[in-house]
């Protein structure tokens, strides 16, 4: 082995929380390192979307400028259609507290402009690499990670930082068990090229047991999305061309939206399932983005929470004890994703279901938003975020006009 290397901060996991988070805390003069191990970012499936609430955590800590030299899409307009006709369109900034649009974004460009900032601010980028052992040496870390030809190198660390996704190896390493969620219904889709309406908008429509939407990013690329319950999405998931997904848009959108679209990267669906780990900060240890916790993809809240992790953990160590803003960080991030996923549990249960019930609580949903336009707040969920909201069961209730 080498000679250790020595950070302040070692993150595990490059992509878009771990070199955001990189970029932040050495412009404030850390010494940070990352570890990544995929040598090239390429396309897979996954959030594209971004609301509002999450553009603003970005901004807040200086982050705004990566978004756009990745290419990120303002989408002001959602566009709902019924019988393949636009209905009347709802505008995000329809929050009398919100400017920002929602934005479409290709994560591939994404993950190279941020990884590209935390380089440019002084991180040190250990790439292509993969850690392979983590052990507490005192009040120390120390991380044997490996290159692709064998060698190996100690690192160590006073704060190490878990951002390597919802199937996060340093949970494991750090023995935190998660809990799963059933699985109530599949997400996913595929990026298209040769989309034929308005790029400056989302285009979604509601079908029998789920629904289906278009985010339209720059280049001429769009992400096209699907979820549902298996009798929906079955014959699209076995159709892995994805022509059977570009059928559906294409039956539901107005006449040649879909006529010369094409696939332009892979297809796939994942189970709904939110994971929330038991423990997400310990002694001189941390976790963010969807290792800290993944909510349902259906609801595009990944990058944004994403995002407010970066800016709350990065303002907490700025402003005191490091173990306290380990904790703090831990107890807010865990009140934020129990909100966001009771509130997807609820929203699924009228979008990605049919039948009486399904349509018993969308009646329900819609008295409940005539009487309080701001729904209890969940009205603003993706323009202000889930902070401060309490999704317990009297604002179910109150959400879907319950007596």
């Amino acid at each position: 082995m080498s000679d250790r290397t020595a950070f302040e901060v070692l993150i595990i996991g490059g992509g878009v929380g771990g070199a955001s988070l990189a970029t932040v805390l050495a412009r404030a003069g850390r010494r940070v390192g990352v570890v990544e191990r995929e040598p090239v970012f390429r396309d897979r499936v996954r959030g594209e979307g971004f609301h509002p609430w999450g553009y603003r955590q970005a901004a807040a800590v200086g982050l705004d400028g990566v978004l756009e030299r990745a290419g990120a899409n303002p989408l002001p307009i959602w566009q709902g259609y019924r019988d393949r006709e636009p209905v009347e369109p709802s505008r995000w900034d329809d929050d009398p507290e919100n400017d920002y649009p929602e934005f479409a974004i290709s994560h591939p460009a994404l993950q190279n402009a941020t990884i590209a900032a935390a380089k440019a601010a002084g991180a040190e980028i250990l790439r292509p690499l993969a850690a392979r052992r983590i052990e507490r040496v005192g009040e120390r870390w120390e991380v044997t990670i490996e290159g692709a030809e064998g060698s190996r190198q100690r690192l160590t660390a006073d704060l190490l930082v878990g951002a390597d996704g919802r199937d996060s190896a340093v949970r494991r390493w750090l023995d935190v068990s998660v809990t799963v969620d059933p699985v109530h219904h599949r997400f996913g889709g595929m990026l298209i090229e040769g989309f034929g309406l308005a790029t400056d908008m989302i285009h979604s429509v509601s079908l029998n047991g789920g629904t289906a939407y278009v985010l339209p990013q720059s280049g001429g690329f769009a992400r096209i999305y699907g979820g549902g319950q298996p009798e929906l999405l079955n014959p699209i998931v076995s159709d892995r061309s994805g022509g059977a997904l570009i059928e559906l848009l294409a039956e539901n959108l107005p006449e040649g939206a879909m006529a010369n679209a094409r696939s332009a990267g892979p297809m796939a669906f994942f189970p709904n399932s939110d994971i929330v780990p038991e423990q997400i900060a310990g002694e001189g240890w941390v976790l963010i983005g969807d290792a800290a916790g993944a909510n349902d993809p259906s609801v595009g809240q990944g990058l944004s929470l994403t995002y407010r992790d970066v800016r709350r953990l990065s303002e907490l160590l700025d402003a005191g004890d490091r173990d306290e803003a380990l904790q703090q960080y831990a107890v807010e991030r865990s009140a934020v994703h129990a909100t966001a996923r009771e509130h997807a549990k609820w929203i699924a249960s009228f979008t990605m279901e049919s039948g009486a019930d399904a349509e018993r609580r969308r009646a329900g949903f819609r008295r409940a938003q005539e009487i309080d336009p701001a729904h209890g707040g969940f009205a603003f969920i993706y323009t202000r975020g889930p902070m401060g909201l309490v999704a317990d069961e009297a604002a179910r209730r109150r959400f879907f006009n319950e007596t």
